[in-house]
């Protein structure tokens, strides 16, 4: 485009928080450059319905399709290999058919790039097509000599590499998405960034009450913060969920309450408690982080992306790892916990300039590519 702003097209992977934080993040810091977000793709399905912000903070309606979800066990806690596979089997045709709907939605659109939050479906798509697109996950620096060791058994390792290869196929750039500042890599094609903030996260003046912040992403591991409570009842906790069905609020005893998912709630409770407990996602942890608050992370059963995160959030150091909720190890924690937030918000404000220039870069190379077509057509 002649005034050097481009249209950019999301593709977002819907299962959990993270990638639609870091949507609303990278949405933020384009416009800003004055460049337009005009297409946004969703992947998901029934079992993960999209929180009722996503669309608002947006500003545009989201347009879901079809793709590979984790499906809890009968304890809706860890995620069940078994039921994952016959979910995801029993769909493969409906997968398909998305990564048609996704190549044609994108050329209805013509952007000038597309921006992949970790959809494997959207990197099968468009990863040979002829609009240009940059991958953005945490999971990009599996691999990386500056992480710990993953804690994967071979089959687990070698569906995180699929993964991986099919959100970013080929030369396809990505953005790896890193607690720490580090070396480019493991790859030639991928650039090592700091987390996507929000504004109102990066915003929030930050203030310590006696409350505990919880966020679960399968519901049945509330069923253990409220047993832990029955215990300790002194100990004021609000906690998030995605119960189906759940009201907005719900308070099973004193000093404990159950939220349904609310992105301005959640910041409220997350800039004022004095530690927060969650089950290893990214973005909550690098929230956490820029805000100075110690951090609790118990990986979800069985999802070894998490595993991964938790040894990284150590590393970085936000705070413990346990495979349990254990509340009182994270109480006894608390008065040793060093904060790392100067060192994290230098390396977040130092990363919006690089991020924003590997954008611009791919799209720029588009339009030149398409210029270049149109004169030798004139000629």
């Amino acid at each position: 485009m002649s005034n050097g702003s481009y249209r950019i097209v999301f593709v977002v992977q819907g299962e959990g928080r993270g990638h639609l934080s870091q949507a609303l993040a990278l949405k933020e810091l384009l416009e800003e450059a004055g460049h337009h977000v005009t297409g946004l793709l969703v992947g998901g399905g029934e079992r993960r319905p999209l929180p009722d912000y996503f669309a608002r903070r947006m500003q545009m309606e989201p347009v879901r399709f079809p793709s590979p979800l984790t499906v809890p066990g009968p304890d809706r806690t860890g995620v069940s290999v078994p039921r994952t596979t016959l979910y995801n089997l029993a769909r493969a045709g409906a997968y398909r058919r998305a990564v048609e709907w996704i190549r044609g939605q994108v050329e209805d659109l013509r952007p000038d790039l597309v921006v992949n939050f970790y959809d494997a479906l959207g990197g099968v798509a468009l990863g040979s097509g002829r609009i240009p697109v940059v991958s953005v996950a945490h999971q990009y620096l599996l691999g990386h000599p500056g992480t710990p060791a993953p804690p994967f058994r071979p089959l687990e390792l070698a569906t995180f590499r699929l993964l991986n290869r099919a959100s970013a196929p080929g030369a396809t750039p990505r953005l790896a998405l890193s607690f720490r500042d580090l070396p480019d890599g493991p790859t030639p094609h991928t650039r090592v960034v700091p987390p996507l903030l929000r504004r109102r996260v990066r915003e929030a003046p930050v203030e310590t009450a006696d409350h505990l912040l919880v966020y679960v992403v399968n519901d049945g591991y509330g069923d253990a913060i409220a047993r832990w409570h029955e215990r300790n009842r002194h100990v004021l906790v609000h906690a998030f969920w995605d119960r189906p069905g759940a009201p907005e609020e719900e308070r099973p005893h004193a000093n404990l309450t159950f939220h349904r998912l609310s992105d301005t709630r959640f910041l409220e409770l997350m800039r004022t408690c004095r530690g927060f407990v969650g089950t290893a996602g990214f973005e909550s942890v690098a929230e956490a982080l820029w805000l100075g608050k110690p951090v609790l992370v118990v990986p979800t059963g069985n999802q070894v992306e998490q595993a991964w995160n938790a040894r990284e959030a150590v590393a970085a150091g936000a705070g413990i790892a346990r495979r349990t909720f254990a509340l009182d190890d994270f109480l006894a924690y608390l008065p040793n916990h060093r904060d790392v937030s100067t060192e994290f918000r230098g390396w977040v404000q130092r990363g919006g300039a690089r991020i924003r220039g590997v954008l611009e870069d791919a799209a720029a190379a588009r339009t030149a590519g398409s210029g270049r077509a149109a004169t030798a057509r004139a000629e």
